[in-house]
């Protein structure tokens, strides 16, 4: 494996041989899914259902940061939301074989909510409360920080090193990059609380937001788990 083509020596073989070090016998089958950063596979298994195979970008996270990931998934389904959680087996999630690090998982089937009804929208924002809720309870350790070392000062470093960036722009990036870590943004950066659920409050209601093509909604607890959709929100600039 490279650090330019991170997957070329995952073969068929060598996932379905991954699956069968985790304890379960395969049956040849092998369907690859839709996956940005990492590579995931439904993969049959003898005499019961697939199972979902997720094979992590090397270098990508730490071990930690999936563990964390892996944790809180486990939280929220004994939470009993409906959320899909890796298998644990012999007291873990994270799995490695010839050089891949893998989570599996049970298939499950689903369907796309319905945004032009209110009753979708009404079980969303519920069903978003209570992971906010469950999520409250920690903070995660080893994810990422949100802030302007990594999001600006970071970043603008790698352009200014990429020579991508015609020479002729040099100054003015560097100028509005340098500006940028002292501005709005910067502070804006630097006051982001976040959970394990992350979201953005409305400055005015105090509602979690909720985007759509050609509407605004908000949903606002009305208890620790009732959440109720309002239709507003003159969207300030946090919400925006």
């Amino acid at each position: 494996m490279s650090s330019t083509a991170p997957y070329e020596d995952l073969s068929p073989d060598v996932v379905l041989d991954a699956v069968e070090a985790a304890g379960f016998e395969t049956d040849g089958r092998l369907l690859a899914l839709a996956s940005y950063e990492n590579r995931v596979y439904q993969v049959g298994i003898e005499g019961a259902s697939p199972l979902v195979a997720k094979f992590y970008r090397p270098a990508r996270w730490t071990d930690a940061a999936i563990a964390e990931e892996h944790a809180f998934a486990l939280e929220l389904a004994a939470a009993e939301l409906p959320v899909v959680a890796p298998l644990e087996l012999g007291g873990r999630t994270l799995f490695e074989d010839a050089g891949y690090r893998y989570a599996l998982y049970p298939r499950r089937g689903g369907r796309a909510p319905e945004l032009e009804s209110a009753d979708h929208l009404q079980w969303m924002g519920r069903l978003l409360a209570r992971m906010h809720g469950v999520g409250a309870r920690a903070r995660f350790r080893e994810r990422g920080a949100i802030d302007t070392d990594t999001f600006i000062r970071a970043a603008a470093r790698a352009v200014l090193a990429s020579g991508l960036l015609p020479a002729r722009l040099d100054d003015t990036y560097r100028a509005r990059t340098t500006a940028m870590c002292c501005g709005p943004t910067a502070a804006r950066i630097s006051s982001t609380s976040t959970t394990r659920a992350r979201g953005r409050r409305c400055r005015t209601c105090g509602c979690w937001p909720l985007r759509r093509a050609r509407s605004t909604h908000c949903w606002k607890a009305t208890s620790s788990s009732v959440i109720s959709i309002i239709a507003r929100c003159s969207w300030s600039s946090l919400c925006a």
